[in-house]
């Protein structure tokens, strides 16, 4: 359970960080991160 939120944490961050340097790229972006931390927490 750890690694997984780890690695979620992870993906947040990188997602953020990308979002707030590229404001283009969260409405394009946003639902390939948000489809992929749903199911890694339900694991």
């Amino acid at each position: 359970a750890d690694v997984l939120n780890r690695a979620n944490l992870g993906i947040e961050v990188i997602h953020e960080r990308n979002a707030h340097n590229f404001p283009l790229d969260l409405a394009s972006g946003e639902a390939a991160p948000v489809a992929l931390t749903a199911p890694a927490i339900a694991a």
